[in-house]
């Protein structure tokens, strides 16, 4: 989650429950809102919500997402795909070339981090 507290935006874990049996965009959504519920907070202050792309987020009747938009009042509420999965979907589409480059680099990087005098001559390097 994103706040703004004493003029600067700060990002910390919203919170942490398991879901018991299903994991469909109603029972997420419903996991949302019961801690929304306990902890006072109102879906009209959300602004943006930002999800992976599964079928459980995307979908348009029973989805997170139509869960948000019909209980956030706001029009303006922003609804954006995750940083990490957009780097995966474009790495399914790379040239070999520079597919078998950072294939190396992988590689390179995993082997310098394994081992701890290999990590610290790196760093002294």
């Amino acid at each position: 989650m994103r706040h703004v507290h004493e003029e600067n935006i700060e990002e910390e874990l919203l919170f942490c429950r398991s879901l018991k049996s299903h994991t469909k965009g109603a029972d997420i959504f419903f996991k949302v809102d019961e801690f929304f519920t306990t902890a006072g907070l109102q879906w009209e202050n959300c602004i943006g919500v930002c999800t992976d792309g599964a079928g459980a987020m995307m979908g348009k009747r029973a989805g997170f997402v139509a869960k948000v938009k019909e209980h956030a009042t706001s029009e303006s509420v922003t609804f954006t795909h995750c940083i990490i999965h957009r780097e995966a979907l474009a790495a399914k589409h790379m040239s070999f070339d520079l597919d078998t480059v950072l294939r190396d680099v992988i590689k390179i990087i995993n082997y310098i981090k394994n081992n701890a005098l290999n990590s610290l001559l790196f760093t002294n390097l």
